[in-house]
C-alpha cells in the first residue's frame, strides 16, 4: 500500500466449498443469501523500516467504510523483528448481493502485506 492511501486487500481465489460466497472484482466478497455473518480478517504486515509505523484494517460494505469496524496495530521496526498481525472480526447484516471489501492503510510505504490477507465468514 503507498502512505496513508486506503487500498482494498484482493483475494486470488476463494475454496470451492463457500457456497454463497464469491469474490468479484478480487476484492469484493459477495453474498448472494440475505443473513447476519461473522466476518474476520487476518493480515500479516512487515515493516522494512528502521522505525516503527501504524497500520490499519477496516470494512466496508458495498463501497462505504463500516462505522467502528476500524483497528490499528504497530508494526515493530525490522530491528524488533518487523513483524505484526492485525486481525478484526465483525458481525454484519448482508442482504443478497451485498459485498464487503478488507481496507489496509499504512503511515509508511515501508509497510506492506507480507502474506496473502485471510478472510473468514460464518
Amino acid at each position: 500500500p503507498a502512505t496513508n492511501t486506503p487500498v482494498a486487500l484482493t483475494f486470488n481465489n476463494s475454496e470451492s466449498f463457500n457456497t454463497g460466497v464469491t469474490v468479484v472484482s478480487n476484492s469484493r466478497i459477495t453474498y448472494d443469501t440475505t443473513a447476519i455473518y461473522s466476518i474476520s480478517v487476518r493480515v500479516e504486515l512487515l515493516n522494512a523500516a528502521a522505525a516503527d509505523h501504524d497500520a490499519y484494517l477496516w470494512l466496508r460494505k458495498n463501497g462505504t467504510d463500516i462505522a467502528n469496524s476500524n483497528s490499528v496495530i504497530v508494526v515493530p521496526k525490522t530491528g524488533d523483528g518487523g513483524h505484526a498481525v492485525i486481525e478484526i472480526s465483525y458481525i454484519q447484516s448482508l442482504v443478497a448481493n451485498d459485498y464487503i471489501e478488507a481496507v489496509v492503510m499504512v503511515e509508511d510505504a515501508a509497510v506492506d502485506v507480507k502474506y496473502t490477507a485471510t478472510f473468514y465468514v460464518m
